[in-house]
């Protein structure tokens, strides 16, 4: 029996949180699904097909797991790809079928209780670290955007982003919960064998998939673009994105090989022969991929399967020193055949493919030689660790926050005093420090490290002793996994690539399957002590992190206002970066709503471009509002350019302006056939700019109309939402105001007109026919101070179907003298 303190199971409360987790997640993932093009009506049918028969068949999720593993290395791509996107959707599904196992059966395995609370350390230690990110912009963005927009801008989000750290921590929760609702499963390590032995198959395919595209038999460009090295020898990355990738995952999931019926039944030598073929395809590939960290961990698994494969079988615990001693002389042997047959065959074929393909083949052959020759040099990354290091050094006890590198290297290179800007190394923005160790450091610190090494000391122990002491082989395999991706880790981060950090968590979530009894007396007395640590090194992180909310302490160091890589007098939330457009100047895309804050007065000009599909149909409009009163409706007829102006009081100097954009829908250039580009867009927005004074004409009027009267013509101008008159050149005269109306309906649903001056209310006027109104201006008004005409609504009589007019109208207004005299007048002349 496992020692009752140190068990761990999923209860009731936690069991319903882990569902509402998940299924928040899936929903939230369906959007980002269907803006990169996928049909999301057949994925959910295929995914109730699929339960459907679940409910008769239980142990068809054996094969689910058995096939997702195959299909791993398809998803080997970036967080923000469709193929992560889709990987994220499986497992989330994976995750709702477990979680619904458990519930109907109400029974859960025991699990080991020191892995589950040390992994829970590490995740929270992450979650709350986010609050080091700018938690109020991003909780203000998700006000103004949708639900599925802001959810479409996280998943999908660049490193450089803040969002990219919000979807890092959601995958760690997603991944960890994950492993816990399979291990929970009465029947945990068959499935955990059925995904081990699918991820190993589905590398050996990839490998021999990459060989034969490598060398023109089939054609993966459909699928991926080829991947070239700069001196234009294409390196072999078979179906997924890149050659690092690649080996990354088939070192990962090489040492899977140990749970393929082929190598523990049958005669020795079949076994031997088995994993000579294996070895020998999956060391051509990665000599063919160009991965020099890949070649030298290579030899490292190979020994290590070997030995776990021709060690005797035990079932009384404990292996004889003399039987591991021969294995290893015959795992050196085995491995030095391999080694030189996958060479020699490398040579031969590259030059039959000389003769084909003139030059290819001996460019390849020269560049893998001169890869060899400097395997051990780091090159362009240890310019890149040393900067981590600067960078990390900026908080080295509680980090920076989790998966913030990249965000905040732009944020410290915008900082020119800062101590990563004056000893940067580097010139190119990397996405990751290329190195684990330096990526926890940087997101949580040496405390991240601490309880990263607890945790991992702990399973590696833990796997270890149960292939010792009762030979399962899974645990050697996920044992020799986790060494693998560690060791790769040197070079590249693990969490960068999701499927490759969902490879390194199986095997974390195979030791909480395995009990704490087969560890040594002392060390299970240690565990106390180990977890009181962990609890403390949680405690003092949440601390710091909500005490430093918003990396405010960094903002003190470097005496700026915030901590943020835009500190200009302008701030834009709820747009995507910047783009520039040459001539035409920079803009911002904006989502379904946008702010822009500024402290600026007078005349404030914006540049609007809409280049949204379908507006002769469905037109796009836009209501722009200063402090939350709308000033302007703008309906969208064809693509094009639009230039508005709008006051700013001089009232309002001293505080800080909101103007807040609302477009009536957004669109995807990916699902509109315009490129790859998988944002929901809103506008096109440039400016403000201040302009020099306010027109002579005013702002915001349309043309002149004229209007026959008995006494002359009148001449008119219709107003938009908000219109601005200057008084000056009226200064001294008794002025009415003429307004009028023809709004439809208006009997029923009256306009308000109001006056306004420094946005103070000087008049009003409620219409409800239409006719013409006169409105005399008060005593009390100030010409030096303009004059703001705002309406409570528009109309639009193209879109209302009144006419093919498709200006958004307020008001028709003309300015008189006196009593009917209008200054726009001119006396009609009798023939």
């Amino acid at each position: 029996m496992q020692n009752q303190n140190s068990i761990f199971m999923l209860s009731r409360p936690m069991l319903d949180m882990t569902a509402f987790f998940l299924l928040a997640n899936l929903i939230a993932r369906l959007p980002v699904l269907y803006n990169f093009g996928l049909n999301i009506p057949a994925l959910l049918l295929a995914a109730s097909v699929f339960f459907l028969f679940f409910l008769r068949t239980p142990r068809l999720v054996d094969y689910f797991c058995f096939l997702f593993g195959i299909s791993f290395p398809v998803y080997c791509y970036q967080s923000y790809t469709v193929n992560s996107q889709l990987f994220g959707f499986l497992t989330i599904f994976l995750g709702l079928i477990l979680w619904f196992r458990i519930r109907t059966s109400g029974k859960t395995r025991a699990l080991n209780g020191t892995v589950a609370v040390l992994l829970s350390c590490c995740v929270l230690v992450a979650l709350f670290s986010l609050a080091l990110f700018p938690v109020s912009s991003m909780a203000r963005l998700f006000s103004l955007w949708s639900f599925c927009d802001f959810s479409n801008a996280m998943f999908t989000a660049p490193p450089d982003s803040p969002l990219y750290s919000l979807a890092g921590a959601d995958r760690l929760l997603l991944f960890a919960i994950m492993i816990l609702l399979l291990s929970s499963q009465n029947d945990a390590r068959r499935l955990y064998g059925q995904l081990f032995k699918g991820a190993v198959i589905g590398g050996v395919l990839a490998a021999l998939l990459g060989i034969l595209n490598q060398y023109g038999l089939i054609d993966l460009t459909w699928f991926r673009p080829q991947f070239l090295d700069p001196s234009g020898v294409p390196r072999l990355h078979s179906v997924t994105g890149n050659p690092g990738w690649f080996a990354q995952y088939l070192l990962g999931s090489l040492p899977f090989v140990l749970l393929l019926p082929l190598f523990f039944r049958g005669p020795v030598l079949i076994r031997r022969l088995g994993l000579a073929v294996i070895y020998l395809l999956c060391g051509m590939a990665l000599l063919l991929t160009g991965s020099r960290t890949g070649w030298l961990i290579l030899p490292v698994v190979i020994t290590f399967c070997s030995m776990a494969v021709v060690l005797p079988n035990s079932s009384s615990g404990g292996l004889p020193a003399g039987a591991v001693l021969r294995s290893a002389i015959r795992t050196g042997a085995l491995l030095l055949l391999v080694v030189l047959i996958s060479v020699g065959l490398f040579s031969i074929v590259g030059q039959k493919k000389t003769v084909k393909k003139i030059g290819l083949g001996n460019a390849r052959i020269h560049y893998i030689m001169q890869r060899w020759r400097h395997v051990l040099k780091p090159g362009e990354r240890s310019k890149v660790w040393r900067q981590s290091l600067i960078l990390g050094m900026e908080s080295p006890v509680f980090g920076l926050g989790y998966a913030g590198f990249k965000w905040h290297q732009k944020v410290m290179t915008s900082i020119p005093k800062s101590t990563f800007a004056r000893n940067r190394q580097t010139s190119n923005n990397w996405d990751t420090p290329h190195s684990f160790p330096l990526q926890l450091f940087i997101s949580n610190g040496l405390a991240g490290i601490a309880l990263w090494f607890l945790l991992l000391a702990y399973v590696f122990v833990l796997l270890w002793k149960d292939f010792i002491r009762h030979n399962h082989r899974p645990a050697a395999a996920a044992l020799i996994s986790m060494t693998s991706l560690l060791f790769y880790g040197l070079t590249q981060s693990l969490p960068y690539i999701p499927l490759i950090w969902f490879l390194f968590f199986l095997s974390i979530g195979y030791a909480l399957t395995v009990s704490g009894n087969v560890l040594p007396h002392r060390l299970q007395r240690a565990r106390p002590v180990c977890l009181v640590f962990a609890f403390l090194l949680v405690v003092s992180g949440a601390g710091f992190y909500l005490a430093h909310a918003q990396s405010r302490y960094l903002a003190r160091r470097y005496g700026i206002i915030s901590y943020s890589d835009d500190r200009k007098s302008v701030q834009y939330v709820g747009f995507y970066p910047k783009e520039d457009w040459g001539s035409e100047g920079t803009f911002r895309w904006s989502g379904a709503r946008a702010e822009i804050r500024f402290k600026a007065t007078g005349v404030l000009k914006f540049t609007f471009v809409c280049n949204t599909p379908g507006l002769g149909l469905d037109p796009v409009q836009l209501e722009v509002l200063l402090e939350n009163v709308p000033v302007d409706h703008y309906t969208f007829w064809r693509f094009g350019k639009i230039r508005r102006s709008y006051l700013i009081p001089a009232s309002g100097a001293e505080k800080t302006t909101t103007v807040e954009l609302r477009v009536s829908r957004t669109w995807n250039p990916l699902l509109a056939g315009q490129g790859n580009d998988t944002r929901n867009l809103g506008i096109a927005v440039a400016g403000p700019r201040v302009a020099a004074a306010l027109p002579k004409n005013g702002i915001g009027f349309g043309p002149r109309h004229f209007e026959k009267r008995k006494t002359g013509l009148l001449t008119y101008r219709w107003t938009g939402q908000t219109a601005v008159l200057p008084l000056k050149q009226y200064r001294g005269r008794n002025l009415t105001v003429e307004l009028k109306s023809m709004l439809p309906f208006i009997t029923q649903s009256p306009l308000m007109v109001y006056l306004y001056q420094n946005n103070q209310q000087v008049a009003s006027l409620r219409i409800k026919d239409h006719h013409w109104h006169k409105l005399r201006l008060p005593e009390n008004i100030r010409y030096s101070i303009p004059l703001q005409f705002r309406v409570s609504k528009t109309w639009n009589p193209r879109l209302t179907g009144y006419g093919g007019n498709p200006t958004d109208l307020g008001i028709a207004l003309s300015l008189s003298e006196g009593d009917g005299d209008s200054t726009y007048q001119r006396k009609s002349r009798r023939p």
